[in-house]
């Protein structure tokens, strides 16, 4: 499906990370791309009037008519690139100062510079990836984590828009059949009955509610879960921090009090990734800062989707203890009671946890390690959803897809209301068209520009 193109210059842009390596790509696309190339890349025999689409040939660079280094030109001509554009992507040495000479060469010989995103928006604007799959470009680049990687080659490939083209194709049917038999009325043509079409519409329905389902389970894989590591001092939460991370991040301290703010990083635990926060101990503060602490540790507490409570397995239950599962009660999201110092002689007893809304209560050392794989698993049962395939189903991945899906399951639930209550099949087919362009524009028919402006700029130059 070709869309409309604004831009029909050539442009450049270096495509592989910025700094010293082994090799540096340079991409050059648009119509007069295989001329920019030519006139600074010389082949070692054959020029690129003679080269076939998608080969890669050896050859020299030059600059300003002297040879800088000696290279691989890969050609791709239109439709069949990346862009849908001629296309040339030229391998050189990965030299920081060559790398800018061989992009400057393209400058020189006709080229400008790529926006950022722009080789994507040429391939979703040649119709060459649908607006979803371009999403997941980047979304493939910022992966985290392997589910969040395999979501979004799901998507790149093309699960997302072939779930919704058959959406849009059953929603169209329906359409398509009512308008003919208003038009024709005379024509033996056979009407659907109120009954099949509200059939038609909730199954349409249906399959985009799945949709937004999809999304509300995978979303902690996306985006990540705050969480915050809290307890009274000394049980051991700067040492679980520095454990997950496998880095000695914070301070660890035999006095208490060593935490005075809260440290924030980032860990994966399984499939999602925890924006994890290290908050000083909770206590009856000894001075202002201490105190000032403990305040952001509660606040912190308050407002995060995960709380990891750690209690000193090795210590007898005393009253700081009976204050800080006062103060849990307040925690909003889930909670995880972790017995830290599992490793050495037990003296607190769980009895004193139950009934404190614990979503698992678990051993842990965080000095050995043991545990850590049981916390995974306890986070992955709690913040996702086995029925979701990262490999199979089709996943809506972002807020636009979602606000873009909602619009349609509203347009279709309208449709239905309408043949309820009684009212003409014309009618609900408005709709129903409502609903279809809804769907459209999650997937890229119709969408405004500056949506596709804000999309396209999350990318980085040269993708």
């Amino acid at each position: 499906m070709m869309r409309t193109m604004t831009n029909l210059t050539t442009i450049a842009a270096i495509s592989s990370p910025h700094g010293s390596g082994g090799i540096a790509v340079v991409k050059i696309s648009g119509a007069d791309a295989i001329s920019v190339a030519a006139k600074f890349f010389v082949p070692y025999k054959d020029g690129f009037d003679k080269r076939a689409g998608g080969t890669a040939f050896p050859g020299r660079i030059l600059r300003h008519g002297s040879v800088i280094d000696e290279a691989v030109a890969v050609l791709w001509r239109a439709p069949d690139s990346y862009t849908g554009e001629d296309t040339v992507e030229i391998m050189c040495h990965g030299g920081l100062r060559l790398t800018q000479e061989v992009l400057a060469s393209a400058f020189d010989a006709g080229a400008v510079p790529a926006a950022g995103g722009e080789f994507t928006k040429r391939a979703f604007l040649n119709g060459k990836i649908s607006l979803s799959a371009a999403e997941s470009v980047v979304d493939l680049i910022n992966a985290e984590s392997t589910a969040q990687m395999r979501i979004a080659v799901g998507s790149v490939r093309g699960r997302l828009t072939r779930e919704v083209e058959g959406i849009i194709a059953d929603i169209t049917a329906v359409l398509a059949q009512c308008y003919v038999y208003i038009d024709y009325p005379d024509e033996d043509l056979t009407d659907m009955t109120r009954e099949e079409m509200i059939g038609a519409f909730g199954g349409a329905k249906a399959r985009i509610a799945g949709l937004l389902e999809s999304y509300s389970r995978v979303r902690p894989v996306l985006e990540g879960v705050s969480c915050a590591i809290v307890g009274k001092p000394n049980t051991g939460k700067s040492s679980l921090l520095n454990a997950l991370l496998c880095d000695d991040r914070a301070i660890v301290s035999p006095y208490a009090g060593t935490t005075r703010d809260t440290i924030e990083e980032r860990v994966q635990l399984g499939d999602i990734i925890l924006r994890m926060a290290d908050t000083a101990g909770i206590r009856a503060a000894a001075e202002a800062v201490e105190e000032e602490g403990i305040r952001r540790s509660l606040a912190k507490m308050q407002s995060v989707q995960l709380v990891l409570a750690l209690f000193d397995q090795s210590q007898p239950f005393d009253q700081e203890d009976e204050e800080f599962l006062t103060h849990l009660t307040h925690a909003n999201g889930r909670k995880i009671a972790l017995l830290n110092k599992c490793d050495l002689p037990t003296a607190l007893s769980v009895d004193g946890l139950t009934g404190h809304g614990f979503d698992a209560i678990l051993p842990i050392s965080a000095q050995t390690g043991q545990g850590i794989a049981e916390l995974t698993q306890a986070v992955s049962r709690l913040f996702t959803a086995g029925e979701v395939s990262y490999d199979n189903d089709a996943i809506i991945s972002s807020p636009r897809q979602v606000a873009a899906a909602k619009k349609a399951v509203d347009s279709l639930a309208a449709a239905i209301g309408v043949l309820e209550s009684g009212g003409t099949a014309d009618v609900a087919c408005l709709d129903g068209e409502d609903a279809v362009a809804a769907l459209g524009e999650l997937d890229g028919r119709g969408v405004r520009e500056g949506v596709l402006d804000s999309i396209f700029a999350n990318f980085c130059v040269g993708k």
